[in-house]
């Protein structure tokens, strides 16, 4: 049952960032071919999942205010970075982060999935080299201000939690994964609560019942 597409336009001058595995050229998101295949995508009540590095967020608005009838789902948070250029720049990564994921959650066909948080080689946790994995409590110590920050800018209704599995292995077990997640969400409502574990992901792909 195809309900989306996932296309991951990660992409760096930075030798020291990755560049994803299919290998994007730069500025694809911008390229007419590109925007019409997303596009496309809506025509056909299919969803576009978007990979790509913080500090190209910029051109995916550029691209969901040319397709709004696109459901648009932005993968990991928008990638904040702790790698390259950007390890020692945590204060400035931000700061571009959130004025970026601000301005695309004006963005009505715009959603964001919560998680890859096990992901050492992006978020640079320094998990990996541990004998055992942290708990949860660890992990929302880490992640819990940007996560309930990303649910404020974007609200529950357009927010959906992920694990990323099996790329979260390098560092997390899938049930500390959702511990975590249940853990920041204690103080929500049900309503809240139902909406990042499953009716927004529902509503969007249109699955489940």
């Amino acid at each position: 049952m195809l309900k989306g597409i996932r296309h991951a336009t990660a992409w760096s001058s930075d030798p020291k960032i990755p560049v994803s595995h299919s290998k994007p050229a730069e500025g694809l998101m911008g390229e007419k071919a590109f925007i019409d295949g997303v596009r496309y995508l809506g025509n056909r009540n299919l969803s576009f999942d978007a990979w790509m590095y913080f500090d190209q967020l910029h051109e995916l608005h550029n691209l969901a205010k040319k397709v709004p009838n696109t459901p648009i789902v932005i993968n990991h948070m928008g990638a904040p970075l702790k790698l390259g250029r950007w390890q020692k720049k945590q204060t400035e990564m931000h700061a571009i982060w959130k004025s970026e994921l601000r301005k695309l959650a004006k963005v009505e066909n715009v959603y964001l999935k919560i998680g890859g948080i096990g992901m050492e080689n992006y978020f640079g946790t320094n998990w990996v080299s541990r004998t055992f994995p942290p708990s949860s409590d660890e992990v929302v110590t880490v992640w819990n201000e940007r996560i309930l920050w990303c649910i404020e800018t974007f609200g529950t209704e357009r927010c959906m939690f992920e694990s990323n599995y099996p790329v979260d292995r390098q560092t997390l077990p899938y049930s500390v994964i959702w511990n975590t997640f249940q853990k920041i969400t204690q103080p929500f409502t049900t309503t809240e609560k139902n909406d990042l574990f499953w009716v927004t992901a529902q509503s969007v792909y249109g699955v489940g019942s």
